[in-house]
């Protein structure tokens, strides 16, 4: 189950980032100008891009894959500030490290020291391989 929801999430942030990616290419602006340009077509060098004022929309998607999209990539945005708030929340808690060592020696459990592995015995080298105890 745990394999399902990491590939869940993984199609959410993928269809997150590629909506974010794609969404110039597909948006329709007030002028209905290609990527939404209506700062770049609106702008001084506007003979200069001219032409790419005013070209057909060479992607369009449907309203329904808008409403997916922008609900994934409002997610990953969501989940982005949670794990900031996290890491920022872990940072504040963390105690700082001044606690002196001798004020704590009576306050933790001493744990008996682990006892000694023992060796593992050696085993002869092989001199044949195969069957054993078959003639050559």
């Amino acid at each position: 189950m745990n394999r399902c929801k990491d590939y869940f999430f993984f199609a959410v942030w993928f269809a997150g980032i590629g909506y974010v990616v794609l969404w110039p290419l597909a948006a329709v602006g007030n002028t209905s100008r290609l990527f939404g340009a209506a700062l770049l077509c609106g702008g001084p060098g506007r003979a200069v891009v001219a032409a790419l004022c005013w070209l057909p929309h060479p992607l369009t998607l449907p309203v329904g894959l808008h409403i997916l999209g922008f609900a994934a990539a409002m997610t990953v945005g969501v989940q982005l500030c949670w794990r900031l708030l996290r890491r920022l929340r872990a940072r504040a808690t963390v105690p700082p490290a001044t606690v002196n060592r001798a004020s704590l020696s009576g306050a933790l459990p001493v744990r008996p020291a682990p006892a000694p592995t023992r060796r593992l015995r050696t085993v002869k080298p092989r001199k044949h391989f195969g069957l054993r105890g078959m003639p050559h």
